[in-house]
């Protein structure tokens, strides 16, 4: 989530600044809303990718070799990499 605006002194600070602190906090609390809204869908899509593998994998009668699970587990550690940056890059 994104951190929170900085707090506004009533004593000492303008009507400008109140302005600008307001919009600031009400800008991270949009943001906050969207990362929250946007986190559930993304975690059903992986748990549906990943049972959807599971389901693939437990059906497949091939015997996998280990490049072919070298390969199976270089392709599941960029997804949840590229996962992770995209829900990081949403937090900031």
């Amino acid at each position: 989530m994104a951190d929170s605006a900085p707090e506004w002194n009533q004593n000492t600070d303008t009507l400008a600044s109140f302005i600008a602190w307001r919009s600031a906090t009400q800008h991270i609390e949009n943001i906050n809303q969207t990362v929250e809204a946007l986190l559930g869908p993304i975690c059903q899509f992986v748990c549906a990718e990943m049972k959807h593998q599971l389901a693939n994998q437990s059906t497949t009668v091939k015997t996998l070799g280990l490049n072919d699970i070298k390969e199976r587990e270089a392709e599941t550690q960029k997804q949840i990499h590229h996962l992770t940056e995209t829900v990081n890059k949403l937090r900031k």
